[in-house]
């Protein structure tokens, strides 16, 4: 069985410090099924990697993707506690998830969806 994972924060790269609640998560679930997440990509980050196993799809929200405020460095509310230009960001990121989600599930076919926020 496969499940796709979709959440705001993922570890960017194999050393990353973000919360990694998710990841264990992913990690957890890998013993007994194939395992896809779908995360906000960041600057820096691969686009598209296998991270100890787990395929993880990164999609940009923002253009250029340097200029992307909203998901991690702390989270998504105090980005936007701080931030208009990460605030005006957030319509951008519904619609660009939601493109990457049927995207996703078009190439992957997952059987169950696990959505995180």
């Amino acid at each position: 069985m496969k499940i796709l994972v979709t959440c705001t924060t993922f570890p960017r790269w194999p050393s990353d410090a973000v919360p990694t609640f998710v990841y264990d998560l992913c990690k957890s679930l890998l013993k007994s099924f194939e395992v896809v997440v779908l995360a906000p990509h960041h600057h820096g980050a691969k686009s598209f990697e296998l991270m100890d196993g787990i395929k993880v799809y990164r999609f940009p929200y923002f253009f250029p993707k340097r200029f992307q405020r909203l998901c991690y460095n702390g989270g998504i509310m105090p980005n936007m506690g701080k931030s208009l230009f990460a605030r005006l960001q957030l319509p951008f990121l519904v619609f660009a998830e939601l493109v990457s989600l049927l995207l996703i599930i078009r190439k992957e076919k997952p059987q169950l969806i696990h959505a995180h926020w």
